[in-house]
C-alpha cells in the first residue's frame, strides 16, 4: 500500500513539472523533480530490499536482490536514451508525461505483485 501512495504522489508530481514546463522555466520544476525522486525512492527500496527478502527467503535473498538491482540497473541504462529522443523528438513537457504514464503502468503492475504470495 506505501508503495502505491508514493507512486500516486510522484505521479502528481511529474504531471506538475510537465504543466509547469509548459508554461515558463522555474525552479519550481526543479523542485518538483527532487520530490518526484524522494518519493520514487521508497517503492525502489522496497522492492529491491523487502521483496527481494520475501521472494529469494533467508539463503538466496542476495541473489533475488543482486537480479532485481540489475534490472533495474539495465532499465536505467536504457532510459538514459529513452528520454533523450523523446526530448529531442516532442521536448521537455511531453518527456515529463511520458515517465508519468510509465508511472500508471508501474502503479498497475503492483496489482499483480498483490496477488503474489512469497513460498513458506
Amino acid at each position: 500500500m506505501v508503495v502505491l501512495v508514493a507512486l500516486l504522489v510522484a505521479l502528481g508530481h511529474l504531471d506538475a513539472v510537465a504543466a509547469r514546463l509548459a508554461i515558463e522555466r522555474s525552479t519550481a520544476a526543479v523542485w518538483l523533480v527532487a520530490a518526484t525522486g524522494f518519493f520514487l525512492l521508497g517503492p525502489y527500496s522496497l522492492v529491491g530490499g523487502v521483496v527481494a527478502l520475501d521472494f529469494g527467503g533467508r539463503r538466496t535473498a542476495g541473489t533475488a536482490a543482486g537480479l532485481l538491482d540489475g534490472i533495474g540497473y539495465f532499465g536505467a541504462t536504457l532510459a538514459g536514451w529513452g528520454v533523450a529522443e523523446v526530448v529531442v523528438k516532442w521536448g521537455w513537457p511531453q518527456a515529463f508525461s511520458t515517465m508519468a504514464v510509465l508511472t500508471l503502468v508501474a502503479i498497475g503492475l503492483c496489482g499483480f505483485l498483490w496477488r503474489v504470495r512469497p513460498r513458506e
